[in-house]
């Protein structure tokens, strides 16, 4: 666990027998507990050292026989901290109402780790993108690592109703319930957020508001034509030549109607019984009607004769006027 290395060097003993050195440590002051022997060289790697701690080194000379040298001088340093490796794991989930914590392990194994999320230490709640900072917490070991915690929103039901509706002239919003219920939703109709008055069918897109939750539907509401009356007055004609329409009422009144006489559109002219059809032709209403309407021509008299003129009666006043 220990990864700090010390290199030191010294100048050669001006002994000349000495066969090797000594290099002793610890982390006091002339409070040496570790040893390493090393062979007639002026330099020496000791390492295993503890990351981020004083230690004090000193050497010795010996000689072939064992013999062995007082204590150099004293130098003494702090070793640097060790980097250690960090990683991040369950750094996608998806709300829940509890908070979300990530994981963090490290190399070395089992050191403590400090994480921060946006800058505070508890983990979050709501869906969203947070960062997350994890720091080791060690006196000899150093390391961080940032990343993204992603927490999902969690899939809303969302449910339409009253999509059968019959023109009143009043609007015709449909009704949206969530589980989990009373979420905020968004509802558009044909693609706008009004809700439609006119007889027809509209395409209803309703969708989930909130951070934490998602969903949408869509449907269809229909809202169809109100009934309307329609009267056919029929009607016997005199012929002369013209045409004769068909006389048509309406309730409500003033509804455009098409009408047609035995199938067509066209006002008849000439004597015969036809059959006349009203069919309202408005979005918001639908009726229909039959009536029938006569065309007949009256023959007039025979020849006119004066069957008698009487005496006395005067040219003005053939009848016999006083």
């Amino acid at each position: 666990m220990f990864a700090a290395t010390v290199t030191l060097e010294w100048d050669p003993s001006s002994s000349s027998d000495v066969t090797g050195y000594r290099v002793y440590y610890g982390v006091g002051p002339r409070a040496y507990t570790n040893q390493v022997t090393v062979g007639n060289v002026t330099n020496a790697a000791v390492s295993g050292l503890r990351g981020g701690s004083a230690y004090y080194f000193t050497a010795t000379a010996f000689d072939r026989n064992g013999l062995e040298s007082e204590y150099s001088n004293e130098v003494n340093c702090q070793t640097p901290l060790s980097t250690a490796t960090i990683t991040l794991a369950a750094l996608s989930q998806i709300y829940d109402g509890q908070p979300k914590a990530a994981t963090a392990t490290t190399t070395p194994a089992g050191l403590p780790v400090a994480l921060t999320y946006n800058g505070l230490p508890s983990a979050p709640t709501d869906a969203g993108n947070h960062t997350v900072v994890a720091t080791i917490v060690s006196t000899e070991y150093t390391g961080s690592v940032t990343n993204t915690l992603t927490i999902a929103p969690a899939n809303a039901g969302i449910y339409l109703a009253g999509l059968n509706a019959a023109y009143d002239g009043s609007w015709h919003p449909v009704t949206v319930t969530t589980v989990p219920a009373g979420l905020a939703t968004a509802v558009t109709y044909g693609g706008s957020p009004v809700a439609p008055t006119n007889a027809g069918s509209y395409l209803v897109v309703a969708s989930v508001q909130t951070a934490n939750y998602s969903g949408s539907v869509s449907d269809t509401l229909v809202i169809s034509k109100a009934p309307a009356t329609v009267a056919v007055q029929s009607v016997t004609r005199v012929y002369n030549g013209k045409a004769v329409p068909a006389t048509v009422h309406t309730t409500p009144s003033g509804l455009s109607v098409t009408v047609t006489y035995n199938g067509s559109t066209t006002v008849p002219t000439e004597v015969g019984s036809y059959t006349v059809t009203a069919t309202v032709a408005d979005q918001n209403y639908s009726g229909t009607a039959e009536g029938t309407l006569r065309i007949k021509k009256i023959q007039p008299p025979g020849n006119l004769n004066i069957a008698q003129a009487g005496a006395g009666n005067s040219a003005s006043n053939p009848a016999g006027g006083q």
